[in-house]
Order: structure tokens, then sequence, then C-alpha cells
């Protein structure tokens, strides 16, 4: 039993994403996919980019805003570091350990939200499981027909041949026997080409299956490369972190550019990162919206587009509803089967006829023993003709069709499908958030003054203020020694 069509949490969220006329600039109630049935698909697609153009441009003037005011900072603070007093130590290391932990602690939020990706990928994954087991469903759908169409071909195959072998013995029966033998032997001929037909949707139906499996294993890989490009961001921004301290460690110039090109690596790597996940966000926004209108109600969707009559059927089929478009097929598909039993009842009269006028056709060599073997032998041809015909109807039902547009379109698509989009959508945004907050953060503890010198100064060292506010000693190695004289 299918059930009612309802979309998902996911879905309403992205349908209500404010999309904005590109005519007028006002917003759209209830946006209608594509533009609905008098709609237009420009107008309607250029609604979509709307908001997420802006907080594309949003999102680059942020992270444009941040270079430059980070180094007008820097630049302020290497001016005004040479004349601040010396801070205190203790205040100092706890508040520099303070900003480290909240490094980390951005760091780990990326992180665990880079392990949520794989939450969306799988929802991709049944989803493309899903449509995978929609293809074999439909080729069963259409593989039905097909057999019942077979079955019914081989039947007339065996009724010609029953007809040519038993009832040609009377000159009464001759002249309807051949037609009918023709028709018969036409209609298996039908048959084989459909059985051809078959096998060719056999071969396209297998190949879509391995082309799936392929882009599934394809879709895995490019989420395991993204995983593991922001798993590596995370450790050098972390590396940055836990190395600024080593940096301070050595001496002179190798300790400039330790500091230079530890933090400008990883500053160009940061703001390279979050510009690409604006894009990408973006982009994906779109996606969302698009199918958020789309499977907020599939089978209208569809019906749009299509005629009236075209967009019936397809409701009969999606939902078991409405006028049956196969009924007029069904009532053909009667009939003849009663002109056949008609044919062998009055076969059958016939026989009964010569047997009482006691006329067997002596005139006829090949008359067989068994006046009524031609009704008897079209008895077992009939009744395969019949199950066939049955099989072809039972396979023109809704019920088929339903299950399988439930699980590809409802589904596949608009479930599995969307909800896995809708997730990985959501990761991007939040990554690109948490990747600029701890921009804020990492230059402002990388921008903290170091921790100042506490050994004691000899009374003939020279001492120097830095640029970040410490002091660095230098002892006067000049040593004055009273000449020694001898005897």
């Amino acid at each position: 039993m299918v059930k009612e069509y309802e979309p998902s949490p996911d879905v309403v969220a992205a349908h209500s994403i404010l999309h904005i006329d590109p005519l007028t600039m006002q917003p759209i109630e209830n946006p209608q996919w594509m533009g609905g049935v008098n709609g237009d698909p420009l107008s309607y697609v250029a609604s979509l980019v709307g908001i997420p153009a802006v907080l594309c441009a949003l999102g680059l003037l942020s992270v444009i805003l941040h270079f430059v005011i980070t180094k007008i900072i820097f630049i302020c603070c290497c001016k005004v570091s040479a004349v601040a007093p010396s801070p205190n130590v203790e205040a100092l290391k706890k508040k520099k350990n303070l900003w480290k932990y909240i490094c980390f602690g951005t760091i780990f939020v990326i992180f665990i939200t880079d392990c949520f990706i794989w939450l969306g990928n799988g929802s991709l994954s049944q989803s493309m499981d899903d449509i995978s087991q929609s293809a074999v469903e439909m080729g069963q759908i259409f593989q039905g027909p097909m057999r019942a169409v077979a079955r019914t071909g081989k039947g007339a195959g065996k009724l010609g041949v029953s007809l040519e072998l038993n009832c040609m013995w009377h000159p009464d029966l001759e002249g309807d026997i051949l037609e009918l033998s023709e028709q018969a032997k036409s209609v298996e001929a039908s048959s084989e080409t459909i059985q051809d037909m078959s096998d060719t949707i056999d071969i396209a139906i297998n190949n879509f299956k391995t082309m799936i499996d392929s882009q599934k294993s394809s879709k895995d890989l490019v989420v395991g490369a993204v995983f593991a490009v922001f798993l590596i961001l995370c450790m050098l921004n972390t590396l940055c972190v836990l190395f600024k301290k080593s940096c301070l460690c050595l001496s002179g110039s190798l300790q400039k550019i330790c500091s230079f090109m530890l933090s400008y690596f990883t500053d160009f790597l940061n703001y390279l990162i979050i510009i690409v996940l604006v894009l990408i966000c973006s982009a994906l926004m779109i996606l969302v919206m698009f199918f958020g209108d789309f499977c907020i109600d599939p089978l209208g969707s569809i019906k749009s587009f299509l005629p009236t009559n075209t967009g019936d059927t397809l409701s009969y089929f999606a939902e078991c509803k409405g006028r049956d478009p196969m009924g007029q097929n069904s009532k053909d598909i009667d009939f003849a089967m009663s002109m056949i039993i008609t044919l062998q009842s009055a076969v059958l009269e016939l026989e009964k006829n010569i047997v009482l006028a006691g006329s067997q056709a002596p005139q006829a060599p090949q008359a067989p023993q068994d006046p009524y073997q031609c009704s008897n032998g079209m008895t077992i041809p009939i009744q395969e003709i019949q199950g066939g015909l049955a099989d072809l109807t039972k396979a023109l039902g809704c019920k088929p069709i339903q299950e399988t547009w439930d699980m590809l379109i409802n589904q596949a698509l608009c479930t599995s499908g969307f909800s896995g989009l809708y997730q990985i959508w959501g990761d991007m945004y939040f990554m690109a958030l948490f990747f600029f907050v701890f921009m804020c953060f990492i230059v402002h503890y990388s921008r903290m003054p170091d921790e100042p010198n506490n050994k004691v100064a000899p009374a003939n060292a020279t001492i120097e203020l830095t640029s970040h506010g410490g002091e660095q000693q230098h002892e006067n190695q000049k040593s004055h020694v009273a000449p020694h004289h001898f005897g």
C-alpha cells in the first residue's frame, strides 16, 4: 500500500526561502516550480538567483573587509607596540591560553561539521539505490505487458497450427479456418517483434544500473576528497596555533621568516577556502530552492507542463485515482476474446451438426476419427490466449506504476535525495561561517604580544624594545683586564 506523499520538513523549509521577482523586485508568495501553468520559466529561474547572489556578495565582501581591517590593525600594532608598557605576565599568559583554546574549539567545530558531510552523502547514496531499484521495477513494468503479449502470441501461434492440422478436413470450415490461421500467425509475428524490444529494454536498464553504480562510486570519491581537504585545513590551522610559540624560540631573521610564512600561508588557504565555500554554497542554494519548489508537489509540477489528457493519465497511474485511461483498451481485449470463444462455439456447433447428419465428409481422405478434433484442439491455445490477455490487463493497471513512481519521485528524488543535498548545503554554509570566525580569532591571537623575558638584566646590559613590547638583553661582552707585571 503506497502512502500519500507529504513533503519533508527540509522540502518545506527550502520552498519557503524568499523568491524575488526580477521585474518588480518584490517577494513572490507561494512560488510555483518553473513558473507554474502560465508562468515564465526564465523569470522563475531569475527569481531563484536573487537571495543566493546577495548572500554570495556579502560573503565575499566580508572576506575583503576582514583582510583590509586586519592589515590596518597589524600596521597600527607594529607602530604602537614600541612604546607600549610591558604587560602583566600572568594576565597575558591566561589571556593567550584562553584565545588558544577558543581557536582549537573553533577548529574542532569545523572538523565535526566536516564529518557531518558523510550524513548527507549517505542520504544521496540511499537516493541512488532507490533510483537503481526503480529502474529495475520500471523494467518489470515494461516487461509485464510484453510477457503478456508474448504469451498471447504464443497461444495464437499454437491456435494457427491446431487449425491447420485439425480443422481443414471439411470444406465447410476451410475458408474461415484459413483466414483465422493467417491472423493467428500475424499475431505471433508481432509478439516476436515485441519480445525483441523487450530484450533491448533489458539491456538499456542494465546499462542504466551500471551507470548509477559508477556514479555512486564517483560521488563517494568526491565527497571523500572534500572531507580530506577540510581535514587537512583543520590540521594546518592547528599547527599554525601551536607553532607560533615554536617560532619564538628561533632568533633574528629565522623567527621573522617562520612567523611570516606560517601566518601568511595559512591565512591564504583560509581566505581561499572561504571564497570557494561561499561560491559553492550559493550554487547549492539555487539547486535547493529549485528542487524544493518541485518537491513540494512533484505530481502537480510535472502536470503543469503536460496537456490536460496526458496530465489526467499521469495522475491516474501516480495516484490510482480518477478515470482509467486504459478502460477502452480493456473493453477491446474482452471483445476480441469473446470473438475467439464465439468462433470455437460455432465450430463445435458445426461439428455436432455434421455428426447428427451422419456425414463425416468421406470425400476428405484426411478426415479424423474424432469429429470433435477441431474444437478440442482449439481449447488449450484459447486458454493460453486468455491467460496472456488477463496478464496484459493486469500489467496495464495503475498499482505497479504507482509503486515505481513513489519510489523514484517521492522517495529517491524528493525525500532521501533532497535531504542529502540539503544537509550538504547546510554543512557547507556552517563551515564557511566557522572558517570566517576562526580567521577572526586567529588574527587576534597572533597579534597578541609575546611574554616578556623575566630574567634580570646585568648592570652593563643594553635593553631594547621589540615590536611586540617585549625586551631583548644584550650583555656587554667587553672585559677590561688589568695589566700583569712580572718581577
